[in-house]
């Protein structure tokens, strides 16, 4: 495996917008810190709206009116039986989101 010089990973990183903090791979320092700081970047560079609660309603056979609600951050589905639920649900995850 070539090993790459500092220069190459400085060029590297600049071109992939890698904060310049993080170490060229295969030197010294703590790994997991290293892939933490990735999975970082990743999430900052992610689109906000990625992060925006879905909510759609649907009539079941019997024409009963249900809402659902999709966090995007667990990946749950919340299946709520009125818009008042709606509400208060979009309430929590804005107020969870702001702390």
């Amino acid at each position: 495996m070539k090993t790459m010089t500092t220069a190459q990973w400085n060029l590297y990183k600049e071109l992939e917008l890698i904060s310049p903090d993080v170490e060229m791979p295969n030197s010294s320092g703590n790994r997991l810190r290293r892939i933490w700081e990735y999975c970082l970047t990743l999430l900052f560079r992610a689109s906000p709206k990625n992060y925006e609660p879905q909510v759609w309603q649907s009539l079941d056979a019997s024409g009963n009116t249900w809402w659902y609600a999709y966090n995007p951050i667990d990946g749950n589905t919340m299946c709520l039986s009125s818009e008042e639920e709606v509400m208060i649900w979009l309430d929590e995850f804005h107020s969870f989101r702001s702390l």
